[in-house]
């Protein structure tokens, strides 16, 4: 009935089918609503105001951030600079510095392996899908379709990583694993069906194209989900100025772990000096920036994956059918390397 409307009221659209589904029309209205709130936005304007404060122990500084966050109006943060510019020091009133892991991912699941298709690769879900399909027919890696993300209990890591040994872009990070670097994975979600995507024992040679493309990412994911985490050394570091606070915080990576294997992740390094608690440290140059804030971000075919899921839309089996048909059916357009999907007039 819904289809058969949907034909008769919008007859004068270059369609090649007008239709309704439970699954694709919600599908669909992600990436409308989305355009919506675009725009519908409404930016607004603000300002910060950012001492540099000077360690002249390690000659260098670092530019500091008001606790209290961002200010509406110039007046105020100009009102805010006079003080600090009134000040000859800062106050360091707060250090910390402390190790913290950034987690290596999971088991591979289906969702999992359609998002990085997407977002890594440059590969539609319905094509991702078929591919690893390929791949399984062919007995290189498991069956591709599972919501699970935990390995087995039973699961024979030895076996796949010694066969993996003669898989030239791997077999030196393999190694390295084989001779102790080993970690066990993180726990995961058996949700009773399949376990997660991984390599078999079978390794193949001369794999092309998409299909060398998707195994080697399937190699690389079952490899970080057993190497060790990296690690990050966190720093923060608060001042009083007059009666303001400010805070700086700065990362450094540490250990690599799983990184190692997957060098598209970026650990965003930010060198702050040591400060000591009590100290009277100089005040440097003091900026306000002027900023506005900035609408949502068009949905890609990787945050449209992660909201079927979180909505219950679709299973792991179905997402990429019902992102196909949209983009088939000419609901959508796919757009740019991102893969951001536009809602045409029709949609």
């Amino acid at each position: 009935f819904q289809t058969i409307y949907l034909k008769r009221r919008f007859h004068s659209m270059d369609a090649k089918i007008i239709s309704f589904g439970p699954c694709q029309t919600p599908t669909l209205g992600f990436c409308v609503a989305r355009i919506s709130e675009i725009k519908e936005f409404k930016p607004r304007t603000y300002y910060s105001v950012k001492p540099a404060i000077l360690n002249k122990a390690e000659d260098s500084d670092c530019k500091a951030i008001r606790e209290s966050g961002t200010l509406n109006t110039m007046e105020e943060a100009n009102a805010i600079k006079k003080e600090l510019v009134n000040q000859v020091y800062a106050v360091c009133i707060s250090s910390t510095s402390s190790t913290v892991p950034k987690n290596k991912p999971e088991g591979l699941n289906t969702v999992g392996l359609l998002r990085i298709a997407s977002s890594q690769l440059g590969m539609g879900p319905q094509h991702a899908m078929h591919t690893a399909e390929r791949l399984y027919l062919s007995g290189y890696v498991t069956y591709p379709r599972t919501e699970s993300s935990k390995y087995p209990s039973r699961y024979d890591y030895d076996s796949v990583l010694n066969a993996l040994l003669g898989y030239g872009r791997v077999s030196k990070y393999t190694t390295k694993l084989l001779s102790g670097a080993f970690t066990k994975p993180r726990g995961g979600v058996d949700v009773g069906d399949h376990p997660p995507i991984t390599p078999t024992p079978v390794v193949p040679s001369g794999l092309g194209g998409d299909e060398a493309r998707l195994y080697e990412y399937i190699v690389q994911h079952f490899l970080a989900t057993v190497s060790p985490d990296a690690m990050i050394l966190k720093k923060v570091a608060k001042f009083q100025i007059g009666s303001e606070v400010f805070t700086t915080e700065g990362s450094q990576l540490l250990e690599m772990g799983y990184i190692e294997i997957m060098p598209w992740i970026k650990v965003h390094e930010v060198p702050i000096p040591d400060y000591v608690v009590g100290q009277q440290y100089k005040i440097g140059r003091v900026d306000v920036d002027m900023g506005k804030t900035a609408p949502p971000a068009e949905v890609t075919e990787s945050d449209l994956i992660t909201l079927m899921e979180s909505n219950g839309i679709g299973t792991d089996a179905s997402m990429a059918t019902h992102i196909n048909n949209i983009c088939e059916r000419g609901y959508v357009k796919v757009t740019g390397k991102s893969r951001m999907l536009l809602p045409t007039d029709i949609g």
